[in-house]
């Protein structure tokens, strides 16, 4: 009997991708730092001083919220502590931000460690699908919102036609996303990894089952819905408060509403370029030529880069040495 090829084959050139995905970003990262001035990009980030530790809060907050939006979402389906929602997205956010995967690795894991506090593994499985989806859908109004204002400013800038183009494309593929996940395609999908479960064994693979019913309850309760899609929308203006926060710190203040237009655009970017661990080298350049095209010097566009890319790493660096000891509450598979 010939043996099936094992998946784990193919693991090693996915992982060589995405490793040339990240040092072609943090080639590109380096260079827009290289060709601004590396002194001038330090002396701007220097000073924030100890203001790093006020922007490391300011994420945790951020991070929290985004916590309690996948709990507002789930909770109905499954009566999991708040902390365990919070600190598990935790995880999610430095898995995506710091380890070479593509930026929804997190969340895929994120799902698998929530059955260890209990959650029915199909619960677990869409309750991700379903908060990721809200986050998105939240994000796109958050960057239209920033469209709109940067279109409304006096002299638009060039870039406008190249966004609103972007936001076009962007709305039809988002409303196929959602209206996938309601159809019988889902359904037939689920089906289909039930049967390769079956086949190769999978034990794991096979406690997916209800998966489609769970999504679908989901979406079934309004007020879980709308509370997190509030709850992610008040995440995103967080981000926009952090960078207004940041700039006033550098001593370069900045307006609120500009603030805004370039957090919500330059996420959007880096939203885009998924792919590339944790969007290097995609928030550079967004920071730098949005920023631009708002007036602010290229120095402390990419020092803004830079000090979200240290918060991220001093915040995710601990979650990362934990994440072992909050994967031994996965419980041990059902008996057949």
């Amino acid at each position: 009997m010939t043996a099936s090829p094992s998946p784990a084959k193919s693991r090693p050139l996915a992982k060589l991708g995405i490793a040339a995905l990240a040092a072609a970003g943090l080639l590109i990262s380096v260079y827009l730092i290289a060709d601004t001035g590396f002194e001038a990009v330090g002396q701007a980030f220097a000073s924030a001083g100890w203001g790093l530790v006020l922007i490391m809060l300011f994420d945790l907050a951020v991070v929290s919220c985004a916590g309690l939006a996948w709990a507002a979402l789930t909770r109905p389906a499954w009566k999991g502590s708040l902390s365990v929602f919070v600190v598990l997205r935790y995880v999610r956010e430095a898995i995506n931000s710091l380890l070479p995967v593509a930026q929804i690795g997190g969340d895929v894991i994120g799902a698998r460690m929530l059955t260890g506090y209990g959650a029915p593994v199909n619960v677990a499985a869409a309750s991700v699908i379903a908060d990721k989806t809200l986050e998105v859908l939240s994000q796109f109004v958050y960057t239209i919102a920033g469209f709109l204002l940067l279109a409304g400013r006096n002299g638009s800038s060039d870039l406008t036609p190249g966004i609103g183009l972007g936001l076009l494309v962007a709305a039809p593929l988002l409303l196929a996303f959602f209206a996938l996940q309601h159809s019988p395609a889902f359904a037939a999908f689920e089906r289909l990894l039930l049967k390769l479960a079956d086949r190769m064994q999978w034990e794991g693979l096979g406690r997916i089952a209800g998966l489609h019913a769970a999504l679908t309850a989901l979406y079934r309760q309004p007020i879980g819905l709308a509370l997190g899609f509030l709850l992610h929308g008040l995440a995103w203006v967080g981000g926009a408060a952090e960078i207004w926060l940041a700039l006033q710190l550098m001593g370069h203040p900045f307006g609120f509403l500009d603030c805004f237009i370039l957090e919500s655009l330059s996420q959007a970017a880096r939203g885009a370029a998924f792919m590339i661990p944790g969007g290097l080298g995609a928030q550079e350049g967004a920071f730098l030529l949005i920023g631009g095209a708002l007036g602010l010097p290229a120095e402390y566009a990419l020092a803004l880069s830079l000090m979200k890319r240290a918060s991220q790493l001093l915040l995710g660096i601990p979650t990362l040495a934990a994440w072992p000891f909050l994967e031994r509450r996965r419980p041990a598979p059902a008996a057949g």
